[in-house]
């Protein structure tokens, strides 16, 4: 869908008899990100541009300047939208956004007027950024709360949602939305109350329709885009990694550098930003660029698919358990937890030793058994994509695990060779693998058939569960595993050497 002229003079028809319409905020992210719907960005830019714009105005005084990093910011959520875990905060996620947008843009013009006035270039984080001014301190206090208690802050005060509309994004009950921002308020007002600042929430931003316009039309590439934005954008986009990567640590930094993903965090956070007009380049060379760049985010977001799959299934759950709660049968005995998706019911014991699932469209039920011991309690949660539907199964001891193929409606289990805690899966297109201590256990959809490999003894391996294909590398030995073959395969590189010689 192409938006031609000015986006928001049919903005009413998107929201109300368009594609999009009724689309939650999951939902817009979704389809901007699966179809790159301009549209569906629309819709977000409008829902989300007064409290963005709020952000904006409060850290900066210039209205070029609050022009630029509203820009900005939303750029960054069109290079960034594939990462965000969660569809349904992208307006939580915006605020954190804008506020490294702004707080960049200050430090910049500090810099700037420095130069003006010396002739000698200043660095703001040496230096330290410009004044502050009491309303862009609520900002600053917020991104520094925990996420529990900024979240329903964000979405209540700086968007205008009610509490009911905050809990059902967030998928929390009420009370728990209620409680939160209590407490949320409290640590508020106290860190503002120490730095002289009086804690009113502010009021939402109208944006205009031009600004709406010129935003949306940057952001995906219909109009140039100024070369401060982009450097706004790419400086916000290298504080999210480098934050990212102390929160990860040493230990989850070496398995992204087997994964694959440092080299998307290479590319962007290599990448200098600089405030001169950028130079002419051949036309050819910078669309082999961006290509090699969807590239690489395309790798990147299928390794954040099954993260993402796995939390909203989580959260179905919990909320399954909240409204759905299993009540006793005096006739039948205790009714089983169940969940539905799509068109599958899924049903298990309260004890989690047996599971079902159910096809509304075929009326067909199969059934798999976890444990034979009546008093050992299972966790189990299901976790489905389009393909496969694997469980996640803790309890003091796990010795079976088991995946549901959708395409033929048959489930097949697995006997471990050791019983473990915890037997959590890792999803990889038409294969699903649990690495369990010792022994990788490997399930292709394709072949319909588990593999199992024992590893050499002490051995941690990084391993990479990919689109097609599952391998880690160890002392001069690729193990891989494809749904093609449904097998392990173990190649030896010293191999290599004894071929014949010419």
């Amino acid at each position: 869908m192409r938006i031609a002229g000015n986006v928001l003079v049919g903005l009413d028809r998107i929201f109300h008899r368009g594609a999009v319409a009724g689309l939650s905020e999951g939902g817009l992210l979704d389809r901007f990100v699966a179809q790159g719907d301009e549209a569906a960005f629309a819709a977000l830019v409008a829902r989300h541009g007064p409290m963005v714009l709020g952000v904006c105005r409060r850290a900066l005084r210039d209205e070029h300047d609050v022009e630029d990093a509203f820009q900005a910011t939303f750029l960054v959520l069109v290079r960034r939208a594939g990462s965000i875990r969660d569809g349904e905060l992208v307006g939580h996620w915006l605020h954190g956004v804008a506020h490294r947008v702004a707080v960049r843009a200050r430090a910049v013009n500090a810099r700037r007027h420095a130069l003006e006035r010396t002739g000698v270039e200043v660095n703001p984080a040496v230096h330290g950024p410009s004044s502050v001014d009491d309303s862009a301190v609520l900002d600053e206090e917020l991104a520094r709360l925990p996420e529990s208690l900024r979240a329903p802050l964000v979405l209540c005060y700086l968007e205008g949602l009610t509490h009911d509309e905050a809990a059902q994004r967030l998928g929390w009950p009420v009370g728990t939305v209620r409680s939160r921002m209590a407490r949320g308020r409290d640590v508020l007002q106290r860190r503002l109350t120490r730095r002289g600042v009086a804690g009113a929430a502010p009021a939402l931003t109208p944006v205009s329709a031009s600004l709406l316009d010129a935003t949306v039309r940057a952001s995906l590439g219909l109009a140039s885009q100024k070369t401060l934005v982009i450097t706004l954008a790419q400086g916000a986009m290298n504080a999210m990694i480098v934050s990212k990567l102390k929160t990860l640590g040493a230990a989850a930094l070496a398995g992204l550098i087997a994964l694959g993903g440092v080299q998307t965090f290479a590319r962007q956070g290599g990448e200098k930003a600089v405030e001169a007009p950028a130079q002419p380049v051949d036309l050819k060379a910078r669309l082999i660029e961006e290509i090699a760049r969807s590239e690489i985010e395309e790798k990147s977001s299928q390794a954040s698919l099954a993260r993402i799959v796995a939390k909203k299934q989580a959260l179905q759950k919990e909320l399954a358990d909240l409204s759905l709660a299993a009540q006793p049968d005096p006739a039948n005995g205790p009714a089983p937890k169940y969940m539905r998706l799509g068109d599958f019911v899924l049903a298990w014991t309260p004890e989690g030793d047996k599971f079902a699932i159910h096809d509304m469209k075929s009326n067909e039920t199969q059934s798999v058994r976890l444990s034979d011991a009546k008093d050992s309690r299972l966790k189990v949660n299901p976790i489905l994509t389009h393909q496969l539907l694997a469980l996640q199964i803790q309890g003091p001891k796990v010795g079976r695990i088991a995946v549901f193929n959708v395409e033929n409606r048959t489930w097949y289990p697995q006997n471990l060779r050791e019983p473990v805690t915890d037997a959590t899966p890792v999803f990889g297109g038409a294969t699903v693998v649990y690495p369990l201590g010792r022994y990788v256990y490997a399930f292709s959809g394709t072949a319909k058939r588990w593999d199992v490999l024992e590893l050499p003894p002490g051995l941690k391996p990084n391993i990479t569960v990919g689109f097609g294909s599952t391998n880690f590398e160890h002392d001069g030995h690729i193990y891989t595993f494809t749904a093609q073959a449904g097998k392990w395969t173990d190649f030896d590189t010293r191999t290599l050497l004894n071929a014949p010689e010419k």
